[in-house]
């Protein structure tokens, strides 16, 4: 009756690290696919920047500081990209891969303190190449486009930060039943 009682609980544990590298994995599926959303998103930006150019005359200055901070974020979130890619749970230990997660929080947080620092002078710049143009439509485009920029990043990185913690918690889990 031991051996089998026994047997069962390996059996669970098995099924249970399973189940496990399956959240894991899907978590992490997530995450990466968000990241590349976001690498798509800071490689097209620049090119709207162009059109306003054109259309009202914002300056090459501009262009080149706008460009280049979305080539920054997308070079920073292909790096956050590749750390995801790195966490492989199926050739890691767990406390490994935990370890992972939280350097990948680490440098996240890090990187996004960095793109704040970035886009506030950029803003300035933007706004006042805007008001400099003194057409309201445009004046109201941009409150209007950052206001809503801000509701849909916020969402967006709290929902990533979520998928995150989930993915330690996960790990978390696993460890302690280890």
């Amino acid at each position: 009756m031991e051996l089998r009682v026994e047997q069962l609980e390996k059996d669970n544990r098995r099924l249970m690290t399973r189940i496990s590298r399956d959240r894991f994995a899907g978590l992490r599926g997530k995450l990466m696919a968000r990241y590349r959303l976001m690498i798509i998103v800071c490689v097209i930006s620049p090119v709207w920047m162009l059109l306003l150019e054109d259309v009202y005359g914002v300056g090459r200055v501009l262009n080149v500081c706008y460009a280049s901070f979305f080539v920054i974020t997308a070079l920073a979130n292909a790096y956050i990209y590749y750390l995801f890619h790195k966490i492989d749970y199926s050739i890691m230990t767990v406390k490994e891969a935990l370890t992972a997660t939280t350097h990948l929080e680490i440098t996240r947080y890090r990187l996004r303190m960095l793109g704040w620092l970035m886009v506030v002078p950029l803003l300035v710049m933007m706004f006042q190449a805007f008001y400099e143009t003194g057409q309201d439509e445009v004046i109201n485009g941009a409150w209007f486009g950052l206001i809503l920029g801000a509701i849909v990043g916020t969402i967006f990185d709290r929902k990533t930060r979520r998928l995150i913690r989930q993915m330690r918690h996960t790990l978390t889990e696993e460890l302690d039943e280890d």
